[in-house]
């Protein structure tokens, strides 16, 4: 994951933040790995947890607590990191990671 030394409120001057209904849920990383895979919950909120999910036990591990928001519908910001994103409702796209619905 990208670190980011600034705050939320600093990295997008623009008033357009939103939070895309399209995220809300769980999302499971599509990355050929067997066992354990990327893990994004998103949350109405603002809020999520981002870990990892154990596929062969349906297992998540909740690694850590996130704020999000999303930017224009094709920035999205996670703990004041900026990623470019697309999501059509069954799949997701942050940076070069595809995610699919839990």
């Amino acid at each position: 994951m990208f670190t980011s030394c600034s705050s939320d409120d600093d990295d997008d001057s623009s008033s357009n933040k939103e939070h895309d209904a399209s995220l809300y849920g769980e999302w499971v990383a599509n990355d050929g790995k067997k066992y354990v895979h990327d893990y994004y919950s998103f949350y109405s909120d603002g809020t999520g947890i981002h870990g990892s999910y154990e596929s062969d036990i349906d297992w998540v591990n909740e690694d850590d607590d996130i704020k999000w928001y999303t930017v224009d519908d094709k920035y999205l910001y996670i703990d004041g990191t900026k990623y470019a994103y697309s999501c059509d409702g069954s799949s997701l796209r942050i940076g070069n990671k595809t995610y699919y619905e839990k």
